[in-house]
């Protein structure tokens, strides 16, 4: 009887053999999910399972049972359930079964904690804003500008988003409340998440003052409807305030168009948000860059209260620039993303290149890193650049023989190639070594302007300068860029948590902050700053953070990076396989799709979402 387990004098017996087998029931579930011949659902309707089966009922008693119909009810409530870590598990939120995760899930509940002070859960604390602080590195903030803690989930970070920029703007309602704003109103796209309209119920915001804006064919924001109604709330006597993006919408998946929503937002003065559901395709892009040769650099911008987001013409491209909005659910401002392939250099437009060349000049940092970032454009086009730089030369300095484009410099030129073919292959490891060199090829060339080769030592020296600004790191024998390799780490697994971040520091604690005074009190024994209860909506939070904590020190950033790497390679794999079956449509009629569930569900075969869109039909 439960009587006879710990904290019962000699229960020590009774609670190990009892835990030994709740473990052996656990470990016989973990086979069986990954068993691809296993079903991943014994399906039951809910007036069966209400009525009970085979000796497993859901009712309460009045009278305690013993721990033997306990063991058989533990192993009955994972057998009727739903085996999310099943090979053929597609459906939403969860992703997979990781053995390192639910060991730290497992010591998670062993020890039973909450994180609001740091006298009650001094490690976990620290865990956090370790990560914290290691996410702020990767995206390259200081730590005075950011500021965050981890949610539930992502219509918790959402929440989180509205609020804090509903304070930015009006600090009265935390104690005056709505009745004393004018009508606010926010924009999200008719395709992003119901999060929004949630949030705007719980709030007092009201469902009726989320916008919806229009999209296109693709599923994208279309920014000229967006404007419009923006205009036309101000006409009203509303109060535009906020404007959420999405990278990765629900249904189809689709990007908005994030530097001409962030023009749009400067221009008017709004919060840009950008929920970012597809977190591991940056690992993805890191390596595409390299395999197509283009180049990317990073500038930290903090002139405007935007995501400030500038992609190139390539969806891999939106991809990184999204995760490094998401990991900040950016209410706040600050990446420029700026990348380019052979033939992307030569299709940028003036007035695209004009537009970039005026952020630059506008943003608030040191003179030395935005002539930099100007140098870069240098050899791209002599005859557009000629207006920034008179003395541009029209001919490669080098070979004396080509047009002196930036690309042909550093990349096409005879005399250049040899030095390349020598830098790539020093690695070990390949593939982590192409960002780290694609970086240097875009700091090289600010300096060195004779027609000679540069030698290894200088390339090895000029990683000090983008080890300060990207906050990379080198190592001795194996050299490699982990800015560029890493980030989709850090959302891998979306049970690991949600990060809410913000710039600048300390407008989340000042939004949710009420000071109770016994649990806050300013006179502890340390410092009380890693008391960060009083950030949060709800004070106590269960400890997602040593999931993610335990799983980063056991596979590394370069671990992360291998699996989901991985993973988008069979992803790909099943695309190009299905797009040689004739007989296979990726989109089905009306009602078809709800009974190939259903029929799945009912045999335990597979389990894939779907869904109606529109006037598309529900489709997988």
């Amino acid at each position: 009887w439960f009587t006879d387990l710990l904290p019962a004098g000699n229960g020590e017996r009774y609670t190990q053999d009892f835990l030994l087998d709740v473990f052996n029931i656990l470990f016989n579930h973990i086979q069986k999910t990954f068993n691809g011949k296993s079903k991943v659902l014994d399906f039951h309707h809910p007036h069966q399972l209400l009525e009970g089966l085979e000796g497993f009922t859901l009712e309460l008693s009045d009278e305690p049972e013993p721990l033997e119909q306990i063991l058989v009810d533990c192993s009955d409530t994972l057998k009727y359930g739903v085996k999310t870590g099943h090979p053929r598990y597609f459906n939403q939120l969860s992703s997979g079964l990781d053995m390192i995760g639910l060991a730290g899930e497992w010591l998670t509940a062993t020890a039973n904690t909450n994180m609001f002070t740091f006298e009650i859960a001094p490690l976990f604390i620290i865990m956090e804003e370790l990560i914290i602080k290691k996410m702020q590195e990767l995206i390259g903030w200081r730590e005075r500008e950011m500021d965050g803690i981890f949610s539930p989930g992502g219509t918790i970070s959402n929440l989180y988003s509205v609020l804090v920029a509903r304070y930015k703007f009006f600090p009265i309602v935390k104690t005056k409340g709505m009745a004393a704003l004018p009508r606010i109103v926010l924009f999200t796209s008719e395709h992003s998440h119901y999060s929004f309209e949630k949030t705007s119920a719980v709030l007092g915001i009201g469902t009726e003052n989320v916008i919806a804006v229009k999209c296109d064919d693709r599923g994208k924001m279309i920014v000229s409807d967006l404007e419009e109604k923006i205009l036309k709330a101000k006409e009203q006597g509303h109060v535009p305030f906020y404007v959420s993006a999405t990278a990765g919408t629900t249904v189809y998946g689709a990007f908005d168009p994030f530097s001409e929503i962030a023009d749009i937002c400067e221009k008017y003065g709004l919060w840009m948000h950008v929920d970012m559901c597809y977190a591991s395709k940056a690992s993805y892009t890191s390596f595409d860059f390299w395999t197509t040769e283009r180049l990317i650099f990073v500038a930290c911008l903090s002139h405007v209260e935007i995501a400030k987001i500038y992609a190139p013409n390539t969806d891999q491209a939106r991809f990184l620039s999204s995760t490094l909005a998401r990991l900040a659910s950016f209410g706040g401002p600050c990446v420029i993303i700026g990348g380019c392939g052979r033939q992307t250099w030569e299709r940028l437009s003036p007035g695209r290149t004009g537009k970039l060349h005026s952020i630059l000049h506008t943003s608030p940092q040191s003179l030395v890193h935005k002539r930099r970032i100007l140098k870069l454009w240098w050899y791209r086009d002599p005859t557009t650049l000629r207006k920034i730089f008179p003395s541009t030369p029209s001919t490669c300095w080098r070979c004396n023989a080509a047009t002196g484009t930036y690309l042909h410099v550093w990349w096409e030129c005879d005399r250049i190639r040899p030095f390349w073919k020598r830098v790539f292959q020093l690695p070990k490891n390949a593939v982590y070594y192409a960002s780290f060199c694609l970086l240097l090829a875009t700091s090289i060339p600010l300096f060195w302007k004779t027609t000679t080769i540069p030698p290894m030592a200088l390339w090895i020296s000029t990683m000090n300068d983008i080890m300060r600004m990207e906050e990379t790191l080198v190592l001795d024998n194996d050299t490699y860029d982990k800015f560029t390799v890493g980030l989709a780490a850090l959302l891998l697994l979306r049970h690991a948590g949600y990060v809410a971040s913000y710039r600048p520091k300390g407008l989340l604690q000042a939004c949710n902050q009420m000071c109770a005074k016994y649990l806050f009190q300013p006179d502890k024994p340390y410092d009380v700053t890693y008391d960060t209860g009083d950030k949060t909506i709800q004070c106590g939070r269960h400890v997602d953070i040593f999931k993610l904590w335990l799983m980063w020190k056991a596979k590394g950033t370069c671990g992360f990076e291998l699996q989901i790497n991985k993973c988008l390679e069979n992803a790909e794999y099943l695309y190009k396989k299905l797009k040689t079956l004739e007989n296979f449509e990726l989109v089905f009629p009306d009602e078809v799709a709800a009974k190939i569930k259903a029929r799945m569900m009912e045999e335990g075969t597979a389990m894939v979402s779907y869904q109606p869109l529109k006037d598309k039909p529900n489709f997988f």
